[in-house]
């Protein structure tokens, strides 16, 4: 099944690296300390994907511009402060990466994390020389808009139909769907099958191991 595409493309948070709990206990230190109603879980891991100041007002739909930037502060603060905690990336996750790189695979990362925030994690997972472009939310439109991958898809010169998108999260299947983009999801990240089955994904896998099997 994987010989039709020549660049594979992943979101980062929920997808490669397991940095969920991360995101909420910040979104959660953020609404405490600005004294803001605390979000569920759920809603959190809804928010997960999106660029964080359309993911703020998502969160707190009466925010003011001023406090968004407020909550974006503690969020970032927390989240920079935790770095004694280990972020893995999830079970066989490098060893399909190298796997797809052994396999002359081009690959790509689109996420909702800024370039400072991706930099870094690729730098800690020790996988920034497996990706050949990338686009963050400080240069493209929040998911689900298709801009990402579109220039992600200009930059390598390879069409939507030979590219594939693999995800966690439903923003990350309907920005593959409105490119034009076949699309995996992973079922261990921010939605469950049933969410991410809305977007009509190829497959919703539970481990890495599944598409290793399919090179």
């Amino acid at each position: 099944m994987m010989d039709k595409y020549d660049l594979v493309v992943f979101d980062w948070d929920g997808t490669v690296m397991d940095s969920i709990g991360r995101i909420i206990d910040s979104v959660a230190f953020a609404a405490e300390k600005l004294e803001m109603r605390q979000p569920t879980e759920q809603e959190v891991r809804d928010i997960i994907g999106l660029s964080l100041d359309i993911a703020i007002k998502q969160l707190f739909p009466e925010v003011t511009s001023e406090q968004v930037q407020l909550v974006r502060g503690a969020y970032k603060e927390f989240y920079l402060n935790q770095k004694d905690q280990a972020l893995p990336l999830f079970p066989n996750a490098r060893e399909f990466l190298l796997a797809l790189k052994e396999a002359n695979k081009t690959l790509a990362v689109a996420t909702g994390k800024g370039r400072p925030g991706l930099e870094e994690a690729l730098i800690i997972s020790e996988t920034h020389h497996l990706f050949c472009h990338s686009r963050t939310a400080d240069e493209a439109e929040s998911k689900p808009s298709p801009d990402m991958l579109q220039q992600i898809l200009a930059s390598a010169n390879i069409p939507a139909a030979k590219a594939l998108m693999i995800g966690d999260s439903i923003h990350d299947m309907n920005m593959a769907k409105a490119a034009g983009m076949d699309r995996i999801g992973v079922s261990f990240g921010a939605h469950d099958t049933n969410k991410l089955s809305a977007a009509e994904p190829l497959m919703v896998i539970d481990d890495y191991a599944q598409l290793i099997a399919l090179l």
